[in-house]
């Protein structure tokens, strides 16, 4: 099953704000908010389900000129705890993974469970504001541990992203996030960005 949510505005730091928050007013992203809204916690139940909703936010973003990243972060050692567990635990670790993930992004940006240990995000922001947010991400996720009923389980994340260009098929875009979050994990960084 794959797994999305939204959640709440959270607070930066005042030497973050001007750049993740260089973003359009409240009124221009009431479409994604709305999204957001319809479908918090909720499961879909197929990965093409989550690729529509992708081209959702991307076409609210073509709409308003709004700038927007996609970010896939893998979870190295998430499918031994998946694998040890049965699908209602599962389910469970994978809820309180995306709030997490969704603790760190905006009320307008999005996150999904994407298959294969991945997260996907959407975020309404140009690359260096996405970058911050996405460095919160990892520095709350670079050593996770996940705690089961019989054993503790600790993952470590990298993520890639990539900047949407106007008129960009959604595929071009997914195919260069999941390649900038193969440069993460071969080069052994954190966080990689493919153009």
């Amino acid at each position: 099953m794959i797994y999305a949510s939204s959640k709440e505005w959270v607070t930066l730091p005042l030497d973050e704000i001007n750049s993740y928050s260089q973003i359009p007013t409240q009124p221009e992203l009431q479409d994604s908010e709305y999204l957001n809204s319809k479908d918090c916690f909720c499961c879909v139940s197929e990965p093409r389900a989550v690729k529509n909703r992708i081209n959702q936010c991307l076409g609210i973003a073509k709409r308003h000129s709004l700038p927007v990243s996609l970010a896939l972060m893998g979870m190295e050692g998430l499918d031994l705890c998946l694998q040890q567990q049965g699908y209602q635990k599962t389910d469970q670790v994978l809820m309180e993974l995306i709030q997490e993930i969704q603790d760190h992004l905006r009320e307008c940006d999005w996150v999904a469970y994407w298959g294969n240990n991945q997260f996907v995000m959407v975020i309404f922001s140009d690359p260096p504001g996405a970058k911050i947010a996405l460095k919160r991400i990892w520095q709350a996720f670079k050593s996770r541990e996940i705690h089961l009923d019989d054993a503790v389980i600790t993952c470590s994340a990298r993520i890639g992203f990539t900047q949407v260009h106007h008129n960009e098929h959604m595929n071009a875009c997914l195919e260069r996030m999941e390649s900038a979050l193969h440069k993460a994990k071969t080069t052994n960084k954190a966080l990689a960005f493919l153009a």
